[in-house]
């Protein structure tokens, strides 16, 4: 894999990681899930709306619903 591409997986999956770390603390609310929809609506359009892109947002979306229960 070339170097640009590499550079763009290193930023998709730190924005994933800040992403999850800013919203770990799981609040049961009806802003805490819209600043959470519209963070992860801007990381899609950031990358195109790409499949792999979609499928992992949706993942951490559903982790962090996880980790709330768990409070």
């Amino acid at each position: 894999m070339e170097n640009e591409k590499l550079k763009v997986y290193f930023n998709l999956f730190t924005d994933f990681w800040k992403l999850f770390k800013k919203y770990s603390d799981v609040k049961d609310t009806e802003e805490y899930w819209e600043e959470v929809k519209n963070e992860c609506y801007e990381i899609r359009q950031r990358y195109g709306k790409a499949e792999f892109v979609n499928k992992v947002l949706v993942e951490i979306q559903l982790e962090l619903e996880r980790c709330g229960r768990g409070k």
